[in-house]
């Protein structure tokens, strides 16, 4: 099945409690999109940040297949120095196959992410990202 993605940040949002909102914008916004890449880089602790985007899947062939998934929403928190927590909050999925059609809730998600290294020189950022599901979804989407 060929299948072709999109997906556009309707938002992100980055806040950190206790400080004026130039200082947020002065440190700069790393994005996690989980559906095509992840950085290596952590959120400084205290901060806050929202993502959010949809998806749009088609393949064809002999049936069409044809997928919506909003909001692909995702809230990183810093905790400390190097380790943020992240919530992958649950999305709405419709996902038509030929003349059938499935509707519904996706999984939810939680996990960390720990940076192991900092860049520097030739020296990249190197993080560990682990998660797991929570079965949210409803029957056949999860």
């Amino acid at each position: 099945m060929r299948l072709l993605r999109g997906s556009c940040i309707a938002a992100s949002v980055g806040l950190m409690a206790g400080i004026c909102a130039a200082d947020v914008f002065e440190s700069g916004i790393t994005l996690e999109d989980p559906d095509f890449t992840r950085s290596a880089s952590v959120l400084t602790p205290g901060r806050l940040q929202l993502e959010m985007g949809f998806g749009f899947a088609y393949g064809g062939g002999g049936a069409s297949t044809r997928s919506w998934t909003l909001p692909e929403a995702l809230v990183r928190v810093g905790v400390v120095e190097g380790l943020e927590l992240q919530f992958g909050a649950p999305s709405w999925e419709s996902t038509r196959e030929g003349g059938d059609r499935q509707e519904g809730a996706t999984d939810a998600a939680i996990g960390a992410k720990l940076q192991l290294l900092e860049q520097d020189g030739w020296i990249p950022d190197v993080a560990a990202i682990g998660f797991v599901t929570l079965p949210t979804a409803t029957d056949g989407l999860g």
